[in-house]
C-alpha cells in the first residue's frame, strides 16, 4: 500500500485545486459581465433544486428503465444505453428546473451576463462542495478516521492515472463551463423564444453527464486512466463555450435591431 501521506496530499491538492477553479470562474464572470452578486446564489439554489428533483423523482423512473434495458440489451450496449439514460435524466432534471424558473422569472434572462452568472453560481457551488468533501476526506484520512479500504481503492486509481492530483481541477474546469454554457443557452433561449438554443443547452448537459456516467456504469475506474473520461467530456465544454458565444451574438443582434427600430 502507498504511503498514507501521499493519499492525504492527493486529497488536499485536489480539493484546493477545485476551490481555486470555483473562485476563478466567479472572478471571471464578474470581470466579464459585472452582474450583481445575488445571481450567484440564485444559480446555486436552482442547482440544489435540480439535484433534489433528480434524486427524488427521476431516479425512481431510472431504476425501472435500467431493469428494462438489462433485460433486452447485451452487456456493452446496455452499459452505453444506461449511461445515455442517466445523462438525459440529469439534463432534464437540472435544466428542467432552470427552464421552469426562466418561464416564471423572466428577469433571469435580462442579459447574457446575468444568465451566465446564474450558470457560474450552479457550477461553482458544486465545485465548492466537492472541494470541501475532498479536503474533509484528506483531514479524516490524516487522522485515521477513514476505512483503509477506501485508501486502497484510491491507490488503484492512482496507479492507473498519471497526475491524479490534477484530475479534479481539470474536471471542474470542464464541468463548470458546461454548467455555464448550457444554462445560459436555456435561459436566453426562453427569453428570445429560440427553441434551438434551449435544445442545444439540454443536449450539451446530457452529453457531459452521459460521458461521466459511462465510467461508473462500466466500472473501469480502477483499470484504466481517468483522463480518458476527461477527454470524452472536453468536447462538451467546447460546445458549451461556443453556445455562450452564440448567446452573446444573439443578444448583440437584438440590441442592433432595437436600435434600428428606435431610429
Amino acid at each position: 500500500m502507498e504511503n498514507p501521506q501521499v493519499s492525504v496530499s492527493l486529497f488536499f491538492i485536489s480539493g484546493s485545486g477545485m476551490l481555486l477553479v470555483a473562485l476563478a470562474y466567479v472572478a471571471a464572470v464578474r470581470r466579464m459581465f459585472n452582474e450583481r452578486w445575488i445571481w450567484l446564489p440564485v444559480g446555486a439554489g436552482l442547482w440544489a433544486a435540480g439535484l433534489v428533483f433528480k434524486f427524488g423523482v427521476v431516479m425512481v423512473f431510472n431504476q425501472r428503465m435500467e431493469e428494462l434495458l438489462a433485460a433486452v440489451l447485451p452487456g456493452t450496449i446496455r452499459g452505453a444505453a444506461i449511461a445515455l439514460l442517466l445523462g438525459i435524466e440529469s439534463s432534464l432534471a437540472e435544466l428542467g428546473v432552470v427552464l421552469i424558473a426562466a418561464l416564471i422569472w423572466r428577469g433571469m434572462g435580462h442579459s447574457v451576463g446575468r444568465a451566465a452568472t446564474i450558470g457560474v453560481g450552479a457550477g461553482a457551488f458544486e465545485a465548492l462542495l466537492l472541494a470541501g468533501a475532498s479536503l474533509l476526506a484528506g483531514a479524516a484520512l490524516a487522522l485515521g478516521l477513514l476505512d483503509p479500504a477506501l485508501m486502497s481503492r484510491g491507490s488503484a486509481a492512482a496507479s492507473a492515472t498519471r497526475f491524479l492530483w490534477l484530475l479534479g481541477s481539470v474536471e471542474r474546469l470542464i464541468a463548470v463551463m458546461c454548467h455555464v454554457g448550457s444554462r445560459t443557452l436555456v435561459i436566453i433561449g426562453i427569453v428570445q423564444r429560440r427553441m434551438s438554443m434551449v435544445a442545444a443547452g439540454f443536449m450539451i448537459f446530457a452529453g457531459l453527464d452521459s460521458v461521466a456516467a459511462w465510467l461508473h456504469v462500466v466500472g473501469r475506474a480502477g483499470s484504466r486512466s481517468l483522463w480518458w473520461t476527461e477527454l470524452g467530456m472536453f468536447p462538451w465544454a467546447v460546445a458549451a463555450a461556443a453556445g455562450l458565444w452564440w448567446c452573446v451574438r444573439v443578444e448583440a443582434g437584438a440590441h442592433c435591431d432595437s436600435s434600428r427600430s428606435g431610429d
